[in-house]
């Protein structure tokens, strides 16, 4: 399903651009600096497999008038179900054009047999969780080393929780940014539990 809407370049005071997806192997557009951190979020979700902006053009009555609505992002699920997301800031939710746009999204979805969802920075930016995710996301899987990553995995393995600052120096003759790389990418791909969250 493509993009209905095009995404158009940045106005003074605006943001909208493009960002990479490992879900999706394609550029996701996004339209504010919240729906970009959002698609962060999903691009990390283990039970996500598709990301797209805008696919879907929703028209609509109201009060006499004809209207087009475009949900921010569909998500394709690894047991086949479809989520609409609308993005929006905590103090938009209750605006009537909004409220007006969630009901006829919900309709839709119901009818579809998708769900609908409202997300706002409250559930997107928790904690550390972006900061994080911006610092272990772009690690390339050639910067990796499978002997790397098995001497990390033992050693928090042997030794359960452990903070960063000793997993980095667990082992004096592997170079610091390679131990950076392997562990970044291990918790990125899930192949490590790490609260991203609260530390």
């Amino acid at each position: 399903m493509e993009q209905v809407r095009k995404i158009k370049p940045s106005k003074k005071g605006s943001f909208r651009g493009f960002i990479n997806s490992k879900k999706s192997n394609e550029m996701v557009a996004w339209e504010s600096l919240l729906e970009k951190d959002f698609i962060k979020v999903l691009d990390f979700d283990p039970s996500i497999i598709k990301i797209q902006s805008q696919p879907i053009k929703i028209e609509y009555r109201y009060k006499g008038k004809i209207y087009k609505y475009f949900p921010d992002f569909l998500v394709e699920t690894k047991d086949k179900q479809y989520i609409i997301f609308e993005v929006k800031p905590e103090d938009k939710i209750k605006e009537e054009d909004n409220k007006v746009k969630f009901e006829v999204g919900k309709i839709y979805c119901e009818k579809k047999g998708w769900k609908f969802k409202i997300v706002t920075e409250k559930d997107i930016r928790q904690g550390y969780l972006i900061q994080n995710l911006d610092k272990i996301r772009g690690v390339d899987e050639r910067l990796t080393k499978e002997s790397t990553k098995i001497k990390i995995y033992n050693f928090i393995q042997k030794n359960g929780k452990s903070k960063m600052e000793d997993i980095i120096k667990f082992d004096d003759s592997i170079p610091s940014p390679e131990i950076y790389s392997n562990l970044y990418y291990m918790i990125y791909n899930q192949q490590l539990n790490i609260d991203l969250i609260n530390h």
